[in-house]
């Protein structure tokens, strides 16, 4: 608020036949500025000897807003593809406070994506920025990454069985193997055979192929 110490009062006055002329202020009426918190007035001065002469003198008073709103980011954040970044699922928006402006607005920004090691996997920089009335503003960066650590789900082929002397090739079994991944458009399947349990007569065994 603008008292007369913080606005370089209070007035001065010097007087021929009275050494302290009383010093008094009155205020005009505010008129508002363009944004919130910040108006202009006319603070008359006036100088009352004791045989009450009097003068005055106007100052001209101006409140204004260059300061920018103090903001606060969501913390850094690591979520799960395929679930994509949004504010509301890392943690955001980011809060600000403003000392003119009671309701900042809050606006943000993704930076460019870095690729991950694997598909569907990235990282970026989310900037937030808060902006008063007066178009004061300020900013700070929010680091999101987007990972993989949920496991492809496979299906593998049915139990078979099948007649000596044929081998047992992925193909003739039934196979490969079906898998899907909410990541991975394309999970590699690969399989490794178990040692072989002999059979009751030769050339019959059993094996578990994973």
């Amino acid at each position: 608020m603008p008292t007369p110490a913080n606005t370089g009062g209070p007035a001065t006055a010097t007087d021929a036949c009275d050494a302290s002329p009383v010093i008094t202020f009155t205020d005009g009426v505010s008129d508002p500025a363009a944004w919130p918190g910040t108006y202009n007035s006319v603070r008359p001065g006036k100088a009352t000897d004791a045989c009450n002469n009097m003068s005055t003198c106007p100052q001209s008073i101006t409140v204004r807003d260059i300061t920018a709103p103090v903001i606060t980011c969501p913390i850094d954040v690591t979520i799960d593809c395929p679930t994509l970044p949004t504010p509301a699922n890392t943690g955001g928006p980011a809060t600000a406070t403003d000392a003119c402006d009671a309701s900042p607005v809050i606006t943000f920004t993704d930076g460019v994506s870095n690729p991950g090691a694997c598909p569907g996997t990235y990282s970026f920089v989310r900037t937030w920025k808060a902006t008063d009335a007066c178009n004061n503003m300020s900013t700070c960066p929010q680091s999101n990454t987007v990972r993989d650590i949920t496991a492809p789900v496979i299906t593998c082929p049915i139990d078979v069985t099948i007649d000596c002397p044929t081998l047992p090739t992925p193909a003739n079994t039934g196979g490969p193997a079906t898998a899907t991944d909410a990541c991975d458009a394309s999970p590699v399947i690969t399989f490794t055979d178990g040692v072989s349990t002999p059979g009751a007569c030769p050339g019959t065994y059993s094996f578990i192929r994973t």
